[in-house]
C-alpha cells in the first residue's frame, strides 16, 4: 500500500471484503509498538470492549464488588462520625472483605493528606 499526496490510504478489495469495510464504515487507528499501524472496525472494537468489562473469569462481577466496596466505605465513615470503636472495627473488617487496598476510612486519609 501506498500513501498519496494528501495522506491517504487506499485499502485493497480483497482485506476490504475481508474484514467487512465498506463506503462508511468507521474504522479506528493506534500505533501499536511505536512502528504498527493497527486499523479497527469500530464494531470490533465496542465488542472486544463490551467482553472485557463483563462477568470476572471466576464468575465474579465488577460492578457488584465496586458497589459492595462503596458501602463498605459509607459505613466506615458513618462509624467514625459516630466514633463507635465497636462499629469501626466491624465496618473495617467489611472494607477489608469488599476488597479494598486500604480499609483505613476517609477519616485516617484525611489526617494523612494533612
Amino acid at each position: 500500500m501506498t500513501v498519496g499526496e494528501r495522506g491517504r490510504l487506499v485499502i485493497p478489495a480483497e482485506l476490504r471484503r475481508a474484514l467487512g469495510i465498506g463506503p462508511g464504515s468507521t474504522l479506528l487507528a493506534r500505533v501499536e509498538d511505536g512502528a504498527r499501524l493497527v486499523l479497527e472496525d469500530r464494531r470490533s472494537v465496542a465488542r472486544r470492549l463490551r467482553g472485557s468489562w463483563g462477568p470476572m473469569p471466576d464468575g465474579r462481577s465488577a460492578v457488584d464488588e465496586l458497589l459492595a466496596e462503596r458501602r463498605a466505605e459509607a459505613a466506615l465513615e458513618e462509624a467514625e462520625l459516630s466514633g463507635d470503636g465497636a462499629a469501626i472495627a466491624a465496618a473495617r473488617e467489611s472494607l477489608s472483605r469488599a476488597g479494598a487496598p486500604h480499609a483505613t476510612g476517609r477519616k485516617a486519609a484525611r489526617k494523612r493528606a494533612g
